[in-house]
């Protein structure tokens, strides 16, 4: 922060790329280029609501990280708003796939008092592009669960292809390189 301090005090233009829209605000940087992360989670909310959901998750593989908190942030807010009931996060651990798959699976019969489970209307939101693979597997496992996803990759596109997620959310990240270069120099 200090070293941004030091560079406005000289004149230089600063501005933040990807996360810190809040702290961009907050030390007045001219711009901030990126998503805008409890806004796209209250988008994902909407988006799975309109899925018929009756009960929602937002997996969060970041624990702390303050953009993917923002984004379950907002994806409770949207789901809560649609009054459908929020089960709350689950935090797991990046590339660890049956620790994963067992984590969620854990609260789904926790909150439903079975073993099993019961998948019917269940959405869940994967927070992060770590979870591609993991959410995927779980999916396969619970067939009548709705899932939405941020970031893309490859996997993610394939998966909306054939129906097994609903959707991905893309930061643009080309867009994230190209902006700030076009903005400071124009």
């Amino acid at each position: 922060v200090s070293a941004i301090e030091d560079c406005m005090d000289l004149g230089i233009p600063v501005m933040s790329i990807n996360a810190g829209a809040s702290t961009s605000e907050t030390m007045g940087l001219m711009h901030h280029v990126g998503q805008l992360e409890y806004n796209a989670g209250f988008g994902a909310g909407e988006f799975l609501a309109n899925r018929g959901i009756t009960k929602a998750i937002c997996v969060n593989h970041a624990i702390g990280v303050s953009v993917v908190e923002e984004r379950c942030d907002g994806f409770q807010a949207a789901i809560e708003k649609e009054g459908i009931e929020y089960w709350g996060q689950v935090y797991v651990e990046d590339n660890k796939r049956q620790e994963y798959i067992e984590d969620v699976e854990s609260l789904v019969a926790n909150k439903t008092g079975t073993s099993e489970g019961d998948w019917e209307g269940i959405g869940i939101l994967a927070a992060g592009g770590p979870q591609h693979i993991p959410v995927i597997a779980l999916q396969a496992r619970h067939k009548k669960s709705v899932i939405g996803a941020f970031d893309t990759s490859s996997d993610l596109y394939e998966a909306v292809d054939i129906g097994i997620k609903e959707f991905g959310i893309d930061q643009q990240p080309y867009l994230q390189g190209y902006m700030p270069v076009m903005l400071l120099t124009h």
